[in-house]
């Protein structure tokens, strides 16, 4: 039996992104939207495409349609025939062939463009939404398969769609521009999660990328068209838009891209670069059985094929650009016969390219592999002359001194996971075509210029620790990070994170107005002197050091002294740097305390001590009793508390150790007459309390009744 589903379908309004960027124009839209219907039946072997359409402001649904809608075990693919002209309103149905499950659920999600998804439903998510990195353009609307759009229902009767993306609306002034691109620091792009919320869902990246690569299906953009790419709503940072390979728009600030949102970024002005006189090609897999190998070239006003030729037996190929306004180049791997260029003698071929720019230093394209499937173009990337003849290699103590390639990626050369780098005796050299280079001693993360006969190291390495090695061929600079983290921009050196710690010196530190100065270190590695600072005049000392550095000792020494340990009056233990707002540390107390305790501190004050808990018992009377604490829950164990001196009825205990392994407690007041803890010599107790509250900051129990009373936690800093 045929099911057939209904579906109301509430389009999304779109309004402005940046209503405080004057460049951009916004589009308002009513809050509401167009109430549509979908239906047909479903052929199982037809491929669920997408093909709605943004109509001005509207979406309409445009020839055969699929949603997927899924009950959290199954996805079921529902289809319909929209007809050549967009409409608004259309059912949905779902007709199971042999061997397909029924459908039968109440409570969905369902999803557009239809795809394979997993659900669950009792939080109203979808998973493996994609949102595309490369999206062909169509003029007037969003490209197929980016409008992302996802409904819940309790009754499968009723779906409103709500649009997950936002988009962004261009047009295009300028001639041979096929493809562009727009990056932003955020997650634009990738495989998502997706959440109803309500009506208004959320997206959050699974696998995301930073950028929509964006074309016209290899032609070239028309000035009369507005385009628009999809991208995943969310906070972004320094977002361009590229047309070819040039930079057209850049922003240097911080922007939240909204669901149902148009962004207009208006007209991008594309100019044609001066482009390079000679192209180069190394043919990599192409070089095999006789080949030979001819460049195509072409753009909006002509063509011509060129023979290449390898002038110094390099391996590397090279043609002169016949005509200055040629802007486009297909290499050609051609019969071993050929005398000059014909596409009858062509073997293989790559894509349409653009020929880059004069001032590019991206020159050659380097042929790295055949492409997938029969008739497939081969596919390859452009690198400098440098990348594809240089072969460079790396040698040091982590590997005996024996040569070992370092791979290619994008512009630069790699080698991982790198050890050994702490001293100039465990370092490196770089071999550039089996010649030694060396370079000086270098600090993680700063690009340095290659050369010199010395090993290359890194200053205050741990000698265990894992580094990657980036070489730039062109600039002959390398740069060395922890293993794993991102390379840092050459020619930027990148300013040092550092945090601030302080120090309140006590009163016989200050009688020998000396200098405040620390040794800090990271751990496993070296330490370094650091001054201290009272900029405020306010008797507080900062200690300013890299973030990475976690351990130092506060010392005060002879005053116009030099800095070091034979000059020193006083010091600290080895202290661990904390890592929360108690970052002062407290010389009368040896605690780190917040700031503002650390000024409030007044010599000779009675003030708690971290892991103590405090008793008042002078509601419970009597000199000649003692008190103890017994703990329960997950065992039991006594603790003793003693008097705290210079306060009258004020008994603390160090319970730091015990925090983590009971669950209650109960102070006890015993007979002062005996020496166990036991409750055959109790006198008075409180009630069962909850360890929770002492580890929740309160450290003073005050007792007001003689047994059972549990009311008495609060916080005190101060004990007289």
């Amino acid at each position: 039996m045929k099911r057939i589903y209904s579906f109301m379908v509430a389009t999304v309004a779109l309004v402005a992104a940046v209503s405080c960027n004057k460049e951009f124009e916004q589009e308002n839209i009513p809050a509401g939207g167009q109430t549509v219907v979908y239906t047909a039946t479903v052929d199982q072997n037809d491929e669920p495409e997408a093909k709605a359409v943004l109509d001005g402001l509207v979406s309409k649904w445009s020839g055969n349609e699929y949603i997927t809608l899924h009950d959290g075990s199954n996805g079921f693919y529902f289809h319909a025939d929209a007809g050549e002209t967009p409409v608004e309103t259309i059912d949905f149905s779902y007709t199971p062939g042999e061997g397909d499950p029924a459908f039968t659920a109440t409570d969905v999600m369902a999803v557009y463009p239809s795809g394979n998804y997993s659900a669950d439903i009792a939080n109203k998510k979808v998973s493996g939404v994609v949102v595309p990195e490369k999206q062909q353009l169509v003029d007037g609307t969003y490209p197929a398969t980016a409008a992302v759009a996802v409904a819940y229902s309790s009754d499968t009767k009723i779906l409103e769609f709500k649009n997950a993306c936002a988009l962004l609306k261009f047009k295009v002034a300028g001639d041979d521009v096929t493809r562009g691109c727009f990056y932003a620091e955020g997650d634009i792009s990738g495989v998502f999660d997706v959440a109803y919320n309500g009506g208004k869902p959320t997206m959050t990246a699974t696998e995301a990328k930073q950028w929509v690569d964006f074309h016209n299906d290899e032609q070239f953009l028309s000035e009369q068209a507005t385009y628009y790419i999809a991208i995943a709503p969310g906070p972004v940072a320094n977002f361009k838009m590229y047309l070819g390979s040039k930079e057209i728009k850049k922003y240097n600030s911080e922007y939240t891209f909204k669901r149902n949102v148009i962004l207009d970024l208006g007209t991008l002005t594309y100019e044609a670069p001066e482009y390079a006189k000679t192209v180069y090609l190394k043919p990599g897999e192409w070089a095999s059985d006789g080949a030979k190998f001819a460049a195509y070239f072409f753009s909006s006003t002509g063509n011509e094929g060129v023979m290449m030729e390898d002038t110094d037996s390099d391996g590397i190929y090279e043609a002169e650009v016949p005509e200055s306004d040629y802007s486009r180049v297909i290499f050609c791997r051609m019969d071993s016969a050929s005398e000059s260029f014909s596409w009858e003698s062509t073997w293989n071929q790559t894509n349409n390219l653009d020929i880059p720019e004069a001032s590019d230093n991206n020159l050659c394209y380097v042929i790295t592999g055949w492409g997938e499937g029969e008739g497939a173009k081969s596919v390859g990337e452009w690198k400098s002359l440098e990348m594809a003849t240089a072969v460079w290699t790396i040698a040091g103590a982590f590997n005996n001194w024996t040569a070992a390639p370092m791979v290619k990626s994008g512009d630069y050369f790699v080698a991982e996971d790198v050890t050994k780098l702490h001293s100039i005796e465990n370092g490196f050299k770089i071999l550039e075509n089996g010649n030694w280079l060396g370079g000086p001693a270098v600090e993680a993360g700063v690009w340095t210029a290659l050369g010199g006969s010395d090993n290359i190291y890194v200053t205050g390495a741990a000698s265990a620790t894992k580094y990657d090695v980036y070489l730039n061929p062109t600039s002959r600079k390398f740069v060395i990070v922890k293993a794993g983290e991102q390379m840092p921009e050459e020619g930027v050196t990148p300013p040092e994170e550092t945090k601030t710690y302080y120090l309140r010196p006590m009163s016989s530190w200050e009688e020998k107005n000396g200098k405040y100065v620390a040794w800090a270190w990271k751990t496993d590695s070296e330490g370094s002197w650091y001054d201290l600072n009272d900029s405020d005049s306010d008797g507080i000392y900062e200690l300013t050091v890299p973030i990475s550095v976690d351990n130092a000792i506060f010392l005060c020494m002879k005053a116009g002294s030099a800095t070091n340990w034979a000059n020193e009056l006083f010091r600290t233990s080895n202290l661990t740097l904390p890592s929360d707002d108690k970052n002062c540390y407290n010389t009368y107390t040896s605690q780190w305390v917040t700031v503002a305790e650390a000024k409030a501190y007044e010599p000779g004050a009675i003030y708690a001590q971290q892991g103590y808990v405090y008793l008042d018992a002078s509601d419970w009377g009597y000199s000649d009793a003692r008190y103890s604490i017994y703990f329960f829950g997950n065992g039991d164990t006594w603790v003793s508390m003693e008097k705290v001196e210079g306060t009258s009825s004020l008994y603390g205990a160090n319970i730091s150790d015990k925090m983590d392994t009971y669950t209650s407690l109960i102070f006890v007041r015993l007979n002062g007459a005996t020496t166990e803890n036991n409750f055959d010599n109790k006198w008075n107790q409180t009630g069962d309390l909850n360890m929770k509250d002492f580890k929740d900051g309160n450290n003073l129990f005050t007792v007001k009744g003689w047994d059972g009373y549990t009311d008495g936690w609060s916080t005190v800093t101060r004990l007289n």
